[in-house]
């Protein structure tokens, strides 16, 4: 009988936390969300699936970039010296990722607000393959911790 007080004392308690842990878990993933739009961008696209336009101007600047690693000579991936991708930080509170990096303002306004949007199928996949799963591990875990 103790054993089934104890479930009961700990699902209550995860109950009347449920927010919190929800946000603290969001949060934890973070560096996830930011890494799928580094992702997105490095193949030179956008929030909407869009590819980031306009093209680059020079040849010799695409040429360069692409010796670097680029994924294309002609189309952007907004990473030199990797301060805009640095800055990129996840604003659980309002659900987006902007960036600390002093070109931020400059880059949405020539490539658009969805430069550092979460493509949606990008998202699912994360959240069906990473978050579900973690989730369901840290409440059986938080749930069932006396047992």
């Amino acid at each position: 009988m103790d054993a089934i007080q104890q479930i009961s004392k700990d699902i209550n308690q995860v109950a009347s936390n449920f927010n919190k842990i929800v946000d603290d878990f969001i949060k934890s993933h973070e560096s996830g969300f930011v890494d799928i739009v580094h992702s997105q961008l490095s193949k030179g696209q956008d929030g909407d699936g869009k590819t980031l336009s306009p093209e680059y101007q020079s040849p010799v600047y695409g040429a360069a970039k692409k010796a670097l690693g680029a994924f294309s000579s002609t189309i952007p991936d907004l990473n030199l010296e990797g301060d805009f991708y640095e800055g990129m930080q996840f604003d659980s509170t309002n659900t987006f990722i902007e960036s600390t990096d002093w070109k931020w303002d400059k880059l949405r306004t020539k490539y658009g607000n969805a430069i550092t949007d979460l493509q949606q199928k990008n998202l699912d996949q994360y959240v069906n393959e990473q978050m579900i799963p973690e989730f369901e591990e840290l409440l059986f875990n938080l749930m069932f911790k006396g047992v």
